[in-house]
């Protein structure tokens, strides 16, 4: 059974994998993930949002992009 198994530094990452190995998720049960930075949950805003706001969210993002290029296109 040793024959078929993986080697386990071959994470399927790639072969420049050179970090040492570890868990993503520890015995416990509990991630093994630390994540830094800002936390912008914008997708989870989107798709808890109402639709009515969503809507109105596309629409005033396609009149300002319109508008953008319209002023792009009368100052040329």
């Amino acid at each position: 059974m040793s024959g078929n198994r993986k080697n386990q530094s071959d994470l399927g990452l790639s072969k420049k994998y050179d970090h040492d190995p570890q868990r993503v998720i520890n015995k416990d049960g509990s991630f093994n993930v630390s994540r830094k930075g800002v936390r912008i949950q914008s997708f989870q805003t989107v798709i808890t949002m109402p639709i009515g706001r969503f809507l109105l969210w596309v629409l005033g993002a396609y009149l300002v992009i319109n508008v953008l290029f319209a002023l792009i296109y009368l100052s040329l």
